[in-house]
């Protein structure tokens, strides 16, 4: 059922930007339809949707950047929520107003995918609040879960109010056993991945790492974690949770990639996140602080 208690005590007037690729007017159209009947009001940007060089841009570099900075600079919107992931985001991470976002705390910037680039330089640089979930173009068909309005509403008080209750719980897979408590970091694993050496790349200490991924065949998941291994990545999480991985191949391929590294690891290991592509994922604010319990158990 239709309510605006969604966006009654958060952030009801919400800047749409496209940092990453484009998307159907039709689309758009429904999830701003979809966001009005949950009590937002949208605020578009100049430039939003122009024509680039590269398809897979919703607009130019310069452009796509001045519409998320402009929304960013403009006082009276509280938080974004990008049009949709695929491609780009990193593209302009060296344009982002970091300073700007900075000097707004309680600025939301609502995505996941593609968006992981743009959070992960926000954990970086300690600038506004990186909430992990549904964008534009996903949100009239997600808003038909309740689970997922329900978890969508705590994500965005718990960036609201800076503070999260841990009264929430799933039920994880136990890969590696161990227990472990920190701040979570949800993120898209190839866009983390690139991310790597950069001044963008946060802190991980004490970190746990979540991670989701889409059309990528285990193989190329395999040699991701990789990299993040000869980085050190895995020398200073707490623990690492396998989200969703979308058409990722063979499922036979993946339970053999998930079990080999588990056991390389030093830390424990989880899986079964309801976090990714999936219409139902769960939302989270980056740097929450949540605790897994031994079996299992995930408090958020």
């Amino acid at each position: 059922m239709m309510t605006d208690r969604l966006f009654e005590k958060t952030y009801r007037r919400l800047g749409i930007a496209a940092p990453s690729s484009p998307i159907a007017l039709k689309k758009m159209t429904e999830g701003v339809r979809a966001l009005e009947a949950h009590g937002a009001e949208c605020v578009f940007g100049e430039g939003l949707l122009f024509p680039a060089t590269l398809p897979w841009l919703a607009a130019p570099d310069v452009a796509r950047a001045a519409c998320f900075n402009g929304m960013v600079r403009n006082g009276s919107v509280e938080g974004i929520m990008c049009l949709r992931g695929g491609c780009g985001a990193g593209r302009i991470l060296d344009r982002i107003d970091w300073d700007a976002l900075k000097a707004r705390p309680d600025f939301a910037v609502i995505g996941y995918s593609d968006v992981t680039a743009i959070h992960c330089g926000m954990m970086s640089f300690g600038a506004g609040k990186a909430v992990v979930s549904r964008m534009l173009g996903g949100f009239a068909e997600a808003a038909e879960h309740p689970a997922v309005l329900k978890s969508m509403k705590r994500a965005l008080e718990a960036a609201k109010n800076g503070k999260s209750t841990l009264k929430r719980r799933s039920a994880l897979r136990v890969l590696k056993c161990g227990e472990a408590e920190g701040e979570i970091l949800p993120v898209n694993l190839a866009v983390f991945a690139s991310l790597c050496g950069t001044r963008y790349f946060p802190d991980m200490t004490g970190k746990i790492l979540a991670i989701e991924d889409i059309n990528e065949e285990p193989y190329r998941i395999d040699r991701t974690l990789n990299q993040l291994r000869l980085a050190g990545v895995f020398d200073k999480i707490r623990a690492l949770v396998f989200g969703e991985f979308t058409d990722c191949g063979k499922s036979s391929e993946m339970r053999a990639l998930k079990n080999v590294w588990a056991i390389s690891l030093s830390i424990p290991v989880f899986e079964n996140l309801k976090f990714g592509h999936t219409p139902d994922s769960l939302s989270f604010v980056c740097g929450e602080k949540v605790r897994i319990e031994a079996d299992g158990t995930f408090y958020y």
